[in-house]
C-alpha cells in the first residue's frame, strides 16, 4: 500500500508545478519529495524502472528535482493509486 503522505506531497507537487496552488517556492516541494523518495523505491522501483517500464513508467530514471518537470506522469500515477 502506497504511503498516503507521499501521495499527498506529489499530488501538492504536480498541482504546484501546474500553478494550481500560487507561486510556491520549488524548493519547499523538492525536500518534501526527497525525504520520501526511498519509499518510492521501495515499493515502486522493482517493476517500474528502466528495464521493466511496467505501465510506461520507470521511476528510477526520475528524481525529485524533476517532478515539476513531470507533473502529467505524476498526476497519472496519482490517479492510479488513488483508484486503486
Amino acid at each position: 500500500m502506497p504511503n498516503l503522505r507521499l501521495v499527498n506531497i506529489l499530488v501538492a507537487t504536480a498541482l504546484g508545478a501546474a500553478g494550481c496552488l500560487g507561486a510556491p517556492s520549488p524548493a519547499i516541494f523538492l525536500v518534501q519529495a526527497d525525504q520520501h523518495w526511498g519509499m518510492l523505491k521501495t515499493y515502486c522501483v522493482a517493476c517500474h524502472n528502466a528495464k521493466l517500464r511496467t505501465g510506461g513508467l520507470a521511476f528510477d530514471e526520475l528524481d525529485p528535482a524533476g517532478v515539476p518537470g513531470k507533473a502529467q506522469v505524476w498526476e497519472k500515477m496519482i490517479r492510479k493509486l488513488r483508484g486503486g
